[in-house]
């Protein structure tokens, strides 16, 4: 068997001291964990900001709902029902005052009784009975009053022509006129006017 010389020795000896060497580091490396990374900050400028007045989102618009349909319905003329129009009520009576002269109150009745007028009305049904005009009226003035009622119908018919008369400083004075001839369908005006034929009063009423 050959032994090495002592030159040899020293040289394998080096060469495995060597290889020793290498390994190690070469181990070193694979078991050190990564260094981890230092965090950075984010710059200011790259951060969302919240949007300005100016850059408020837009709320979409939303039509508005369609609207409910009426309950009420306009029916047309295919066979469709139209109530009749309304018979217009008659007006109350019209008062004025007319120089010394006012009119306080007025009614129309068929009947006058302790001078004043019995279940006054607007409509009447058409008879041949008395028809009242009651006047409630006063004369501030120093001479007597003279006054006409007359009553005026459909197609401009006229009837009664009644003269009256209030005396002179008068604070109330009921007074009144008739007439039976009040008679045809229609709408009628019962009429107080002063001697001159300024209006006083006047009351529309219905005959049926």
């Amino acid at each position: 068997m050959t032994h090495p010389t002592p030159t040899l020795r020293t040289a394998l000896f080096h060469l495995a001291a060597a290889g020793l060497v290498a390994s190690l580091f070469a181990g070193c490396d694979d078991a050190a964990p990564a260094p981890e990374a230092e965090p950075t900050a984010t710059p200011a400028s790259a951060l969302p900001s919240a949007p300005t007045p100016d850059e408020q989102p837009l709320l979409a618009a939303t039509a508005p709902a369609a609207a409910a349909p009426s309950s009420a319905r306009l029916e047309g003329p295919s066979g469709a029902e139209l109530s009749a129009p309304e018979e217009v009520a008659p007006r109350g009576p019209e008062l004025r005052r007319v120089g010394d002269v006012a009119v306080r109150r007025m009614a129309l009745s068929r009947r006058v009784e302790a001078r004043e007028p019995v279940d006054p009305d607007d409509v009447f049904t058409a008879s041949s009975d008395r028809l009242y005009a009651f006047f409630d009226v006063r004369n501030d003035g120093e001479d007597e009053a003279y006054l006409s009622v007359t009553f005026e119908g459909p197609a401009g018919r006229s009837t009664g022509h009644v003269e009256l008369s209030v005396p002179a400083g008068a604070p109330r004075w009921r007074t009144w006129a008739w007439t039976r001839h009040a008679t045809e369908p229609g709408t009628w005006q019962a009429v107080l006017r002063d001697e001159g034929g300024a209006l006083l009063a006047r009351h529309d009423f219905v005959v049926e």
